[in-house]
């Protein structure tokens, strides 16, 4: 077996914790990769292989980029379905016996992303997680740059849950491995570009959520296999930010027979909210309707146009919202000034956390 310098043993203890996933070393002014990454790496990023001494016969596969622009490197290799575990510096080198100590701070994953140059404005960036029991699916979805947490039970065919995944089109699904094959095979659009994270549910009842992030009567409202579904999620997000979670407050428990169910043909024979010929947003429903101002105005009408209600009382009391504003013209535009001044305080409020 080749033996490495010690820079090189830390590079390679660390990746270790994160095989499935680039990661991005932090030397100096800039973020390096070794080995097997360096190479992916240089061609997905289309930047200059180089090599450097390690302590083996042969020169070790490098690449890197700097620290200043590292994130638009790691936002391109998101696009493309990519995970990146940040390490950064965590020990003084004055402090240092060897190596100065690293550790991953942060992992980057498609469901995961903050970075407000990576997100659409008016549209959210769900993370779902999925765990099939008795006899049903339960399904967990959350959007960590606004902190909204969904939570329902499916009880019925697979092809309930495609249907369900659909609205919310993830970009990265969690789930034990036999869920995600059935999903996996399966023929939805968002399937070409969601990422499937294989994991394992949590079985003991103490594990069941994260200790104190919900309260007991958040938790009591889940269905069935929704307090393993949170746990799953919540974990992984714990995991992989490393930070606080604590704009994710709420848990939004909902029946999937409050909302209107329409495969994933219909949604898109309707053009609700992207075309069929070249799937842009221009012709839809959701074109036509959005006079929004604000960046949660915009991704609450997606939402609403994505799932629509089917409860009539609900409805009426919507209607009767719209109808006020419809005439009251003055009243109206005044609000609209007044929401053109509001910054996106879902996002905002999810970065200061």
């Amino acid at each position: 077996m080749a033996k490495y310098t010690p820079m090189i043993e830390q590079y390679l203890a660390v990746k270790a914790q994160a095989q499935d996933a680039f990661l991005f070393f932090r030397l100096g002014d800039f973020y390096e990769m070794f080995f097997e990454d360096a190479v992916l790496a240089s061609r997905e990023l289309e930047i200059t292989l180089t090599g450097r001494d390690g302590g083996a016969e042969d020169r070790i596969p490098m690449c890197g980029v700097p620290y200043h622009s590292a994130e638009t490197y790691i936002a391109r290799l998101i696009e493309k379905g990519y995970k990146v575990a940040i390490c950064e510096q965590v020990e003084e080198p004055g402090e240092a016996k060897g190596p100065v100590r690293r550790e991953i701070v942060r992992i980057v994953t498609p469901g995961t992303v903050m970075d407000a140059r990576s997100l659409s404005e008016t549209r959210n960036n769900y993370i779902v997680s999925v765990i099939s029991k008795g006899g049903g699916y339960s399904v967990a979805a959350c959007d960590i740059s606004t902190g909204e947490l969904y939570a329902t039970r499916l009880d019925g065919s697979f092809e309930l849950l495609l249907d369900e995944l659909n609205v919310y089109s993830p970009s990265e699904l969690l789930g034990e491995e036999p869920p995600l094959e059935q999903i996996r095979s399966g023929s939805a659009a968002w399937l070409k570009t969601a990422v499937m994270t294989p994991r394992e549910a949590a079985k003991s009842p103490g594990a069941l959520a994260p200790e104190g992030h919900f309260s007991d009567s958040e938790l009591a409202k889940l269905p069935e296999g929704g307090r393993e579904t949170v746990a799953l999620l919540m974990g992984y997000l714990m995991e992989t930010q490393k930070r606080s979670l604590a704009h994710i407050k709420h848990i939004r428990v909902y029946e999937p027979d409050q909302y209107l169910i329409m495969d994933p043909f219909t949604r898109r024979n309707l053009e609700l909210t992207e075309t069929v010929r070249d799937r842009s947003k221009k012709g839809t429903l959701l074109w036509s309707l959005d006079k929004t101002v604000t960046a949660m105005g915009g991704r609450l009408l997606r939402r609403w146009i994505e799932k629509p209600l089917t409860n009539p009382s609900h409805i009426g009391e919507r209607l009767e919202a719209v109808d006020r504003l419809y005439h009251q013209l003055i009243v109206r535009d005044e609000l609209r000034q007044a929401l053109r001044e509001v910054y996106d305080l879902e996002r905002l409020t999810a970065r200061i956390a």
